[in-house]
């Protein structure tokens, strides 16, 4: 697999939340997605599988607020 920016255990913030990235993963032999996944206040696991350029994207808007 190739170098990854971010990896297994790593916490990203998205829109001021916190995810947990609990998978890194190849598919079709060339897409890089992760697996991320918070806790809400109520408990409630979310979880969603995306890709590294919308990971990214989604990252650099939530810093620009």
């Amino acid at each position: 697999m190739e170098k990854t920016k971010y990896h297994t255990g790593d916490v990203v913030a998205i829109n001021k939340t916190e995810w947990f990235i609990e998978s890194v993963t190849m598919r079709f032999g060339r897409v890089l997605t992760y697996g991320l996944e918070y806790k809400d206040e109520n408990g409630k696991r979310n979880h969603v599988d995306i890709e590294t350029g919308s990971l990214e994207t989604l990252i650099k808007l939530g810093e620009s607020k």
